[in-house]
């Protein structure tokens, strides 16, 4: 998914009627894990991307997720930005993760804890 598709079917979602500014459009793919949320299996049947920088685009940020299943690659293309957050005690596996951030990190582990690589690609 680019940033143009992906703003043009938030706008016929009606999505532009509560989000004004670019940046949001641009980056309402990513998606991020807080302390005490917890999921089992996260589905993803494309990519995760984000354009703005010191951003993350899959972060985990002292919750749990269970299982991956992200189809398309995990990509970070503003300055600055990861791809892959790992803080504050989250956990997740990144099984079979294809991951970039040309401008940036693709992986970040700061006190959290990836439960399997099996397939990593960064």
């Amino acid at each position: 998914m680019t940033a143009r598709p992906s703003c043009t079917q938030q706008r016929q979602a009606g999505v532009d009627r509560f989000l004004s500014w670019d940046f949001q459009f641009n980056d309402a793919v990513e998606l991020c894990m807080k302390p005490g949320g917890a999921v089992e299996k996260l589905v993803v049947n494309g990519d995760l991307v984000t354009y703005g920088a010191n951003v993350a685009t899959y972060a985990v940020e002292g919750g749990r997720v269970g299982a991956v299943d992200i189809k398309g690659k995990v990509l970070a293309h503003g300055r600055d930005s990861s791809a892959l957050l790992v803080i504050n005690k989250g956990s997740t596996p990144l099984t079979n993760v294809r991951a970039s951030a040309p401008a940036g990190q693709a992986l970040v582990i700061k006190d959290g804890d990836v439960t399997d690589r099996t397939g990593l690609s960064v």
